[in-house]
């Protein structure tokens, strides 16, 4: 996992195939809708929205990245 932009983040699953990472997308994000964060005596409820991407050989980043902004 890194950290793309100022609120984009992007995790790399290699040899996954794309019902496994959708699985383990959709686990990140119930985890993370379902926690609570504090911060200064507030509590905050965050949600994500993810998009999912398969690469292939001859994907380029920028393709990538484009493609998962759409999803």
């Amino acid at each position: 996992m890194a950290r793309l932009g100022s609120e984009e983040f992007v995790l790399f699953m290699p040899k996954t195939n794309l019902l496994d990472a959708t699985h383990i997308a959709e686990r990140v994000r119930r985890t993370i809708d379902s926690s609570e964060y504090t911060s200064r005596g507030l509590s905050i409820h965050i949600t994500i929205s993810l998009g999912l991407v398969q690469s292939f050989k001859d994907s380029t980043h920028a393709e990538l990245f484009e493609l998962a902004d759409i999803a």
